[in-house]
């Protein structure tokens, strides 16, 4: 999973003086996690090594170590950890943006996230960012914002878990609203999603949780017999699907388990409950398990190119 660390959060890591001190730990949390990569470039640490003060500069230099010590694939560096000082402009080789010609950390925050190619990128910051990145990078998650189940929350999270799951349960939602918002946050994660998987044997594929999934690319696998007779129930079906999502595909087997995952943009989303049951006005027991896997995601496709045929009606 990659990330994006505002300033504001570096210098808070780098400084530990935060008053709230679960976001502190969250913080460090985050930048512990080797499962992350830290997106970055030469400039950007440029404009951030102006704003430290001399008596942080070792731990400026320590953080920068550690994160040349971790999983990044944005750049090449040539840090020699013997040294007091760094010169960024000779000692980064930046593969995402490496042009100079940014004029503010704003700039160059705005295009290292546009210029990521994937679309899962965590934008984080400790407070409310500029009009400027806000506007361009609405997918910000602030860390003074949290407050579960939120948006806010749920990205903050994620990064500190994974790849490990997240869940939320009931008890963490007041009302049906709120549920289905969490959905809609879910869904606003990616910077757009091209394509979604679903697999749910009860054909549930009206729900208000599906809203931000209408304008994708849809492969709905379910438990649908394929022998003549059913050919006009597969139809109905087909046709249902596709007046919920405008670009969608019918996939079938003969036997099914009562499976429910949401694939999209390697995330997996396992519902323990059939999604349209999810709410806590008439269900008081249920959990969304949420994983950012890429190798998983590509399993669950798998599985649906192995296991399922997509009805494609004579016409």
């Amino acid at each position: 999973m990659k990330v994006l660390i505002h300033k504001d959060l570096i210098l808070g890591f780098i400084k530990q003086n935060l008053k709230d001190k679960e976001q502190q730990l969250q913080i460090n949390q985050i930048f512990n996690n080797k499962n992350l990569v830290f997106l970055f470039s030469k400039n950007f640490f440029s404009f951030i090594e102006k704003e430290i003060e001399e008596k942080y500069r070792e731990e400026f230099i320590y953080l920068v170590n550690k994160l040349r010590d971790g999983k990044f694939d944005e750049f090449t560096p040539k840090i020699n950890t013997s040294k007091t000082s760094i010169d960024f402009e000779d000692e980064f080789d930046g593969k995402v943006n490496t042009s100079g010609k940014s004029k503010t950390f704003e700039e160059e925050f705005i295009e290292i996230f546009n210029t990521a190619t994937n679309n899962v990128v965590l934008a984080l910051s400790l407070n409310t960012p500029s009009p400027a990145i806000k506007q361009a990078i609405p997918q910000i998650a602030i860390f003074t914002q949290q407050k579960k189940p939120n948006y806010h929350w749920l990205v903050v999270n994620l990064a500190i878990c994974s790849p490990f799951t997240l869940s939320v349960d009931e008890a963490d939602f007041k009302n049906d609203t709120q549920t289905d918002k969490f959905f809609d946050d879910l869904f606003s994660i990616p910077k757009k999603i091209e394509s979604a998987t679903i697999f749910d044997d009860f054909q549930v594929f009206k729900d208000k949780k599906y809203f931000m999934l209408k304008n994708s690319n849809v492969s709905y696998c379910t438990r649908l017999k394929g022998k003549p007779e059913n050919i006009e129930t597969l139809n109905t079906q087909l046709k249902l699907l596709k007046i919920e999502f405008s670009e969608s595909s019918l996939w079938r087997k003969d036997e099914g388990s009562h499976t429910r995952r949401i694939v999209f943009e390697g995330f997996v989303v396992n519902p323990d409950i059939a999604i349209n049951q999810a709410k806590v006005s008439t269900n008081k027991i249920w959990s969304i398990h949420i994983r950012f896997g890429e190798e998983l995601a590509k399993t669950m496709l798998a599985i649906r190119d192995k296991e399922y045929q997509e009805y494609k009606p004579n016409l």
